[in-house]
C-alpha cells in the first residue's frame, strides 16, 4: 500500500487534476484507492464523482467519511467495509453495483 503523494510521484501518467490526490494506493493485480473524506474539506462533495474520476483511470475505489473512522460504534463496520473492498476484484464490485 502506499500514500497518495508517494503514488504520484511514482506515476506521473495518473494526473493529480481538480485535487485529487488519493489518500492510500493498492497497486497489484486489482488497482484500488482508498479516499478519506472529512466532514468540513467535503461537505459539498459528492462520494461518487471521485469514485468515477478513479474509475475513468481503471482504478477501483472507495470512499469513507471521517466520521466512520472516528467514531467508535462505526469502527468494525467500517474495517468490515474495507477488507470486502480490498479483497473484492473489481469485476464483482461491478457486478454487485448493478444489482
Amino acid at each position: 500500500m502506499r500514500y497518495g503523494k508517494e503514488f504520484l510521484e511514482r506515476n506521473p501518467n495518473v494526473s493529480n487534476c481538480h485535487n485529487r490526490m488519493p489518500d492510500f494506493v493498492i497497486i497489484g493485480q486489482e488497482n484500488k484507492i482508498i479516499d478519506i473524506f472529512g466532514t468540513r474539506a467535503h461537505e459539498k462533495d459528492n462520494p461518487q464523482d471521485r469514485i468515477n474520476y478513479w474509475k475513468s483511470r481503471n482504478f477501483d475505489s472507495i470512499v469513507l467519511w471521517e466520521n466512520e473512522i472516528h467514531r467508535i460504534y462505526l469502527r468494525q463496520k467500517t474495517i468490515e467495509k474495507v477488507h470486502e473492498f480490498i479483497s473484492r476484484n473489481s469485476h464483482e464490485r461491478e457486478t454487485s453495483n448493478s444489482k
